[in-house]
């Protein structure tokens, strides 16, 4: 079955408009230029569901390095803050300040 409207096609599938808005923004969802094809995108979910399934895994592999990368920014300013932290304390000297020793 294809519906034309986003929000028909949301009610099909039993989500939100929002939730399909996402789901079209992963990859593998099917092309929807021409109508929201209900059982390709049933298809879709169940595949992206699967464990193992190789798009799936791709994804979470994706995830998990963006996760990641997000973590060292966090702990970077984290570290960042406390330095400065111990420079305004006198705990921590400054490299300009090392310079005058």
């Amino acid at each position: 079955m294809i519906v034309k409207q986003q929000k028909d096609a949301a009610e099909h599938l039993g989500v939100t408009a929002t939730a399909l808005r996402k789901w079209q923004k992963e990859p593998g969802f099917p092309d929807c230029r021409r109508g929201y094809n209900i059982s390709k995108i049933e298809q879709w979910l169940n595949n992206r569901q699967k464990k193992g399934s190789q798009a799936g895994d791709q994804l979470q592999a994706i995830k998990t390095a963006i996760q990641a990368q997000k973590l060292r920014i966090d702990r970077s300013k984290a570290d960042r803050i406390e330095d400065e932290r111990k420079i305004e304390k006198g705990n921590l000297l400054h490299e300009t300040n090392l310079k005058s020793l």
